[in-house]
């Protein structure tokens, strides 16, 4: 009998890690990444991602097993508060949300 492979899977992916941590102030990397909980949607991250304000600077998203890198083509201004959004819809591969 082949194994079961255990309980299904009904928790969303979770954010244990960002680089920078929030509230950092006076980062001067265009690099930012986000380590989630387990594998993560890369098309539900895209799509759920936000960058305020809106920069005209665009940016690539690169993916590392279960870390999203979020680079900026150009040196982000300085003295500009950025805030950056990772919406409740983006999924694990499963379609779980984050946050369920």
């Amino acid at each position: 009998m082949a194994p079961t492979g255990g309980p299904t899977d009904k928790t969303g992916p979770t954010i244990k890690k960002t680089t920078p941590i929030t509230g950092t102030t006076n980062y001067n990397k265009r690099e930012f990444k986000f380590d989630f909980s387990e594998f993560v949607s890369r098309t539900t991250f895209e799509s759920e991602l936000s960058i305020e304000p809106n920069l005209g600077i665009r940016y690539s998203v690169e993916w590392k097993r279960k870390t999203a890198i979020v680079t900026f083509e150009e040196q982000l201004p300085d003295s500009t508060t950025i805030i950056i959004t990772v919406g409740g819809n983006t999924t694990d591969i499963n379609n779980n949300k984050m946050g369920a």
